[in-house]
């Protein structure tokens, strides 16, 4: 999870991104509880949106605004804690 944090510090600080996106399989409950734990938020869930091996798969977006991750004291402002 600390990789992951230092990722999305970078890209909202850094990079000064606004909005970093997560595309995941809606049965991926592992992603997702990462990406919920982090402060991303549920966006949509697109029904048959992968085609792979002869199968469609459905598709569901995350998405991290740069202000929201305040809310559950997540701290991605790559300052150290004291």
């Amino acid at each position: 999870m600390e990789a992951v944090s230092a990722i999305l510090s970078f890209g909202l600080n850094q990079m000064e991104l606004h909005t970093i996106e997560a595309k995941v399989s809606p049965e991926n409950r592992g992603a997702i509880f990462l990406l919920e734990s982090l402060g991303f938020k549920k966006e949509a869930h697109f029904k048959d949106r992968i085609y792979f091996n002869q199968r469609y798969f459905d598709m569901a977006v995350y998405t991290l605004i740069k202000g929201q991750e305040q809310l559950l004291n997540t701290d991605f402002s790559g300052s150290s804690p004291v």
